[in-house]
């Protein structure tokens, strides 16, 4: 035992201690669930993230009940790359370039990050609090339409809803060759981004609504419970299209 003497412990010091040592497990946690899920998709179990992570299944679980509520959290983390690129993209002055870097970021993101894929399902979209993000984020595609086409650069028939199923495209391409020919993606952008241009053929399809999205992964109608911004959207893109 040793002789030298502790000075007293101050009130409420280990409450602390232990509060700050549940903030790193918990942040550990979400570190390691991020990358197991980048590259291994939602599929990978918890007690794989809980070894990487360095801590034992109970604490993992204390910390998030269930596996969803640990992609929920994920997901929620990540959505903060995805607004910093489209604040970036807003800032950029130039609108045809401002529009590139969106679709070309978005597919490298999803690409590199199988964790994005995950926000295509209703589990997840169901969400309240992803149901927020994504509006905020394709009001933010909204701006980048809206400016490109002041700028006559982009087809009046162009949506932001359509932004996603490009950017879908391009970053599958960049997924499935990212070892044999890692700058594959870059030919299907380029023949895209020409058929964003205006004077394309007529598209054969009516433009996509926020509610067709949601339908598309299985979640419940927007409907009334949609927010005045989503609403927004889906009026313009129904006005857009006729």
């Amino acid at each position: 035992m040793s002789t030298v003497k502790q000075p007293p412990v101050e009130a409420g010091t280990e409450h602390r201690a232990l509060r700050a040592d549940a903030r790193r497990n918990r942040a550990r946690i979400l570190d390691a669930a991020a990358l197991a899920f980048a590259e291994g998709g939602i599929d990978v179990g918890v007690a794989e993230i809980a070894r990487r992570a360095g801590v034992g299944t109970g604490t993992l679980f204390r910390h998030f009940a269930t596996k969803h509520d640990l992609l929920l959290a994920v997901m929620l983390d990540r959505s903060t790359e995805m607004r910093e690129m489209l604040r970036a993209a807003q800032e950029e002055p130039d609108p045809w370039t401002a529009l590139v870097r969106v679709l070309s970021e978005s597919a490298l993101m999803q690409a590199r990050d199988r964790c994005f894929k995950a926000l295509k399902t209703s589990e997840l979209m169901d969400e309240p609090a992803m149901r927020e993000i994504s509006e905020e984020l394709f009001a933010g595609f909204g701006t980048i339409v809206d400016r490109a086409k002041a700028a006559g650069v982009l087809r009046e028939d162009v949506v932001p809803e359509d932004l996603p199923q490009l950017t879908d495209a391009i970053g599958n391409v960049a997924a499935q060759w990212s070892t044999v020919r890692p700058d594959l993606w870059q030919r299907y952008l380029v023949i895209i981004l020409d058929g964003l241009r205006p004077g394309g053929s007529p598209l054969g399809a009516v433009a996509p609504t926020m509610e067709d999205l949601y339908a598309g992964f299985g979640c419940a109608a927007v409907g009334a419970a949609a927010s005045a911004s989503c609403v927004d959207l889906i009026d313009r893109s129904a006005s857009t299209a006729s």
